[in-house]
């Protein structure tokens, strides 16, 4: 069961619970939160796995010139043409 399914069920069971104001932005940020940090939709992430994360060796990096190094990178020797048809 995904992480959206069970949020629908519960307030299809709760009808008390209100889906408007601030209640409602606060769990759309949070959903927006957690699709970033998994990268997938609310739909594809699992209620009973979501916090069954592995921490991988090596720490966190910073990309403190942004993502342009690794484009440039993985295209030297590519025939990359912009705005051509």
């Amino acid at each position: 069961m995904s992480i959206r399914q069970a949020i629908s069920i519960v307030f299809e069971r709760n009808p008390k619970l209100r889906l408007e104001g601030l209640p409602y932005k606060v769990l759309q940020w949070y959903l927006c939160r957690m699709e970033g940090w998994f990268a997938a939709d609310a739909e594809t992430i699992s209620l009973k796995c979501w916090d069954k994360e592995e921490l991988l060796p090596g720490g966190h990096g910073l990309m403190v010139r942004g993502y342009l190094p690794v484009i440039n990178t993985l295209a030297k020797g590519l025939d990359i043409r912009l705005g051509h048809r």
